[in-house]
């Protein structure tokens, strides 16, 4: 089916179903007479773990988080997980090409998002390579979560250097919330495509959920990104004693993701991806809700992107007669390369020990972290680059009476030749009423160096005699750690009556020791370009505002908000020879604001609108500076019965308002269109 006959259909579909609900809701509301009533604060029965660590009412939560909920999920529309981010304060999400997603918390932003640590049902899902989330890889899609926590701002003292603009946590669904088989269908444009199988079923003492996934997509128009995963996930509770829970997580991706290239130097070439985790974690319970919790997991991940470059007579523009004078002697040839190519394995394991008391609530805990790197280019004539990071950490709450709450988090981190680093953060709660806390929080954070920039060596190869043809970076002699100062006040406001709850937030935040890219043209090779280095740029800072709030309506629908006003200001060294420097004026968006909306238009169906805006912005390394834009996203909805099975139908129209550049001037996202089935019951 072509792209436009597509389009027509899913206008005319689309309309029409929001005319007819709308039409009947309308009637039905003239029918009844009465006016919407609202729920409970959504807030009011959650209990949050990944803020401290420690289960936590919101209200006395050392610092602001986000709580993306299922009802938000299925009103937003997302197909991709990244998508979901977009509805949290001060986030933003950008493609830089169609086979993976960027996701930044508060600070400068480039393609990786290698500064936010992120959690899937407890798992460490950052690749070991780059240190970057291939969201697109990970083992569960849209429909399989729960809810997601987000803490909006730097988590060293409680998660280790990962954390370092803040933390996410991914909650999928219990397996006996979706007993039985489960299908979900996807269709949309330009050419996307998926499918998911899942099995779920309880015995006596245990739950599990087997998944199978399949998507593919075509990315970008005018590039070559198109991608395709295919995608297992088994997850398992177990609970053979009273007091012990066991959780297992077993996960598995394969697929490719198309590289976009020059023709010359850089071709098209798909980036091959296997994944696969395994994650164990025992809780005992003791009494008084004293808990000893022990997880181990390991997180492998290998990518093939060698390629072949064309002929360097070709590149140079030389004739193949020359190439020898040029070269070494050499005789005219490709060169090769790969950026990405590596087999990694990250375990890790972690004990920690929880005590609740009548006033005081505390852990205490310790992990070790080991990568093992290899790479044919990444890490020179070694090939390889291990790496063990060792962490203590602690976190309290202490009760110090009705009115004020005292936490305090701390993590120490040893990594791989490398000082040790303490990072602490305070903070206190007043409780102004029931549903109105005031919060003050300081913070110290850093960020180390991974194992894989500490050994890396990158290099591009002739095909001859595999000797180096271009050393394009060599990062090895760099182990100072990043910092950020940060101090936050807040303020959560709830209204149960009203079933609204809000959050703002004031901070301020100070970036130290920034590790930026430049030349060192002593570094000789045979292309005679010299090597990107790493050196400290020095500092800049980011302080702004943040408001994200929700309301329930009883089961017609919510809104949900969140608006960011944000200043970054610095100048950071980025080049040494000769001495150059860059603004930081720029690289934070301004303003950030959306709103989203569900509604129920008549029984069973619900409608979704989806807005956000992001003023302009710089992105780093391979972005652009981009202009602001707005996007507007709408989801039709409706759940029916077939026979004994459940079905839910959604069409999807993905930014409505027309194109928009987000991460660089190639990247054009387009209106698109897409219908979603899911069925229960099979």
């Amino acid at each position: 089916m072509n792209k436009s006959y597509l389009h027509y259909i899913a206008y005319c579909l689309f309309y029409y179903l929001l005319f007819f609900s709308a039409n009947n809701y309308a009637n039905e509301q003239l029918l009844a007479g009465d006016s919407l009533s609202m729920e409970d604060d959504i807030y009011e029965s959650i209990s949050l773990t990944s803020v401290t660590r420690l289960a936590q009412s919101p209200r006395d939560l050392p610092v602001s988080v986000s709580v993306i909920t299922r009802d938000m999920i299925d009103a937003s529309g997302a197909v991709e997980i990244p998508d979901l981010f977009r509805l949290v304060a001060g986030f933003r999400v950008a493609i830089p090409d169609g086979g993976y997603y960027t996701v930044i918390g508060q600070g400068a932003g480039d393609q990786w998002g290698r500064k936010l640590e992120v959690f899937l049902d407890g798992l460490p899902v950052q690749s070991p390579v780059i240190n970057y989330i291939d969201w697109l890889s990970l083992p569960v899609e849209v429909d399989d979560i729960d809810y997601i926590e987000v803490i909006r701002g730097s988590s060293v003292a409680v998660y280790g250097t990962n954390a370092f603009e803040g933390a996410i946590n991914i909650v999928t669904t219990k397996a006996f919330e979706k007993k039985g088989l489960y299908a979900r269908l996807l269709k949309g444009d330009p050419d996307l495509k998926g499918a998911e199988l899942k099995y779920s079923f309880l015995t006596k003492n245990s739950s599990h959920a087997v998944s199978a996934y399949y998507k593919e997509n075509s990315g970008f128009e005018a590039l070559h990104d198109s991608s395709e995963y295919t995608k297992f996930r088994y997850k398992g509770n177990f609970n053979p004693l009273v007091n012990d829970e066991i959780q297992v997580h077993l996960g598995i991706t394969t697929g490719f993701k198309q590289e976009d290239g020059d023709g010359l130097a850089f071709i098209d070439r798909p980036r091959n991806v296997d994944t696969n985790q395994q994650y164990i974690q025992w809780n005992h319970r003791y009494q008084n809700n004293n808990k000893l919790s022990v997880k181990a997991y390991r997180h492998a991940v290998e990518y093939d992107d060698t390629y072949e470059t064309a002929l360097l007579s070709e590149i140079f523009g030389l004739t193949p007669d020359q190439v020898p004078d040029f070269f070494g002697g050499r005789p005219d040839q490709a060169i090769l390369f790969g950026f990405y190519s590596s087999n990694s394995t990250r375990y890790g394991v972690e004990i920690e020990q929880t005590y609740v008391m009548p006033s005081l609530q505390l852990n205490i805990g310790a992990g070790l972290i080991y990568d093992d790197l290899k790479s044919e280019f990444a890490f020179g004539d070694s090939q390889s680059s291990t790496g063990l990071n060792k962490q203590l950490f602690g976190n309290v709450e202490w009760r110090i009476n009705t009115d004020f709450v005292f936490n305090t988090s701390a993590m120490i981190e040893a990594p791989r030749d490398q000082d040790a680093k303490l990072s602490p953060r305070v903070s206190l709660n007043y409780h102004l009423n029931q549903g109105n806390t005031f919060r003050m929080s300081a913070a110290k954070s850093y960020r180390t160096v991974n194992s894989y920039y500490a050994g890396l060596n990158i290099s591009s190869h002739y095909t001859s005699d595999n000797t180096t043809f271009d050393k394009l970076a060599d990062y090895r002699n760099y182990k100072r750690a990043e910092s950020i100062t940060s101090y936050e006040i807040s303020q959560l406001i709830s209204y149960s009556e009203y079933g609204l709850s809000f959050d703002w937030r004031l901070y301020n935040d100070k970036y130290d020791n920034k590790r930026e890219g430049a030349k060192d043209l002593s570094i000789v090779d045979d292309l005679g370009d010299g090597a990107t280095v790493i050196i400290d740029g020095g500092g800049y800072t980011v302080k702004g505002f943040q408001l994200q709030g929700q309301s329930k309506f009883n089961d017609s629908g919510l809104i949900s908000f969140h608006y960011s006003l944000a200043e970054s200001e610095g100048i950071i060294l980025s080049e040494t020879s000769p001495v150059k420097f860059k603004d930081y004026a720029d690289v934070v968006p301004k303003k950030i604001y959306g709103l989203l909306i569900s509604h129920r238009l008549i029984n069973n169906v619900n409608i979704g609108i989806n807005y956000s805006r992001v003023t302009d912005v710089t992105w780093e390394d391979f972005g652009d500076t981009i202009p602001g834009h707005k996007r507007l996203d709408l989801n039709l909805r409706t759940n029916f019965k077939m026979g004994n099975k459940n079905v839910k139908l959604e069409m999807i129209a993905q930014n409505v308002l027309g194109d928009y550049i987000e991460f660089n001037n190639d990247n054009v996202f387009d209106t698109r269109f897409l219908i979603r089935l899911s069925i229960e019951n099979l």
